[in-house]
């Protein structure tokens, strides 16, 4: 592509942070219809027992590709200026982690578009993805959507749906979603710059919210129904725990499991959290559940038989579980 040609096309800015955002932005900076121009993401963050600051995913490869990277903490004074410099046609966000005020909305003439992580209405906010399994629906997707002043209620131009099967982790889905979010954008963006593509307002029956994920929710809670706790695994695989102690006045240690099912029924008259066997079954609000993969705190995942040879010791029947509880 030739200088001339490239300034004589409409203009992108794009807006992301995760992994989640990388199928758009490579759909983006590889669509023969447009320049991107300018990448805005979260700031570098301090990660890891160092707590050195490191790039997001979205910088690193906007940097790779040649491509002016902005990362500020508000959309708003130097930042303002900046995209007003950056003159787009249109703003592209994904899964930016910052709201787009309304003097940022204001500025491209195409407006603004979100691809958000669920099939609108349901499932706006911060975790559409894990909330979606969580609850057990069987299918999700992706909305290309107009950004309004709201969170996530702007008209729905396009979906993308994926199927979510009983094997389905929260890691598997995350990136199955986000593929989707690069093909809505290589299907439809010839249409959305031709102001081609209808809009549809979101309606009020069905929206639910999917509020942030938190710590506390990955201690298993074994009052719950076996078969949210088996979700809850694969939802936030591979942190969802458990901790056990061997007897009083013994540290507590936490067992992660990575892979659960849902064993039948037998009898099931224990409290909640009591094993109701030999072989790690835990009976649980309604239903028992069997760990199948776990993990003793810093020692690698085993299988069952495996786990119950190192510590069926700690686990026979009739052992009560602990309930952890977890602050946010």
């Amino acid at each position: 592509m030739n200088q001339a040609t490239k300034h004589t096309q409409p203009s992108v800015v794009f807006m992301g942070t995760p992994a989640f955002a990388l199928s758009t932005l490579e759909a983006l900076a590889t669509h023969p219809l447009v320049s991107l121009t300018g990448v805005f993401t979260k700031p570098p963050q301090p990660k890891g027992r160092g707590h050195h600051k490191q790039k997001s995913v979205i910088h690193t490869r906007a940097e790779a590709l040649g491509l002016p990277v902005f990362t500020p903490t508000r959309l708003k004074d130097e930042a303002l200026r900046q995209l007003e410099q950056l003159a787009p046609t249109l703003i592209v966000v994904a899964a930016y982690g910052l709201l787009l005020p309304k003097s940022v909305l204001q500025i491209p003439p195409l407006g603004c578009v979100n691809i958000h992580a669920s099939l609108l209405p349901r499932w706006r906010g911060a975790a559409p993805i894990h909330r979606a399994l969580l609850a057990g629906d069987a299918e999700t997707g992706a909305t290309l959507m107009r950004i309004d002043e709201g969170m996530d209620t702007g008209a729905m131009l396009a979906k993308r749906t994926c199927p979510i099967t009983p094997e389905t982790t929260g890691l598997s889905l995350t990136q199955a979603v986000a593929e989707l979010g690069g093909e809505l954008i290589k299907t439809h963006l010839s249409a959305l710059l031709k102001g081609e593509l209808s809009e549809t307002p979101q309606p009020d029956a069905g929206a639910t919210q999917a509020p942030r994920l938190t710590n506390a929710e990955m201690a298993l809670d074994w009052t719950k129904d076996a078969a949210f706790l088996e979700r809850a695994i694969r939802t936030f695989y591979p942190k969802a725990f458990f901790e056990h102690t061997a007897g009083p006045g013994q540290p507590a240690r936490r067992f992660r499991i990575l892979k659960a099912t849902v064993a039948p029924a037998k009898t099931q008259a224990q409290a909640p959290g009591t094993l109701v066997d030999e072989a790690l079954t835990v009976a649980c609000g309604k239903g028992v559940l069997q760990p199948q993969l776990i993990a003793p705190e810093g020692k690698k995942p085993l299988k069952r038989d495996a786990f119950l040879n190192g510590y069926g010791h700690l686990f026979k029947a009739g052992t009560q579980l602990m309930h952890t509880h977890l602050t946010a």
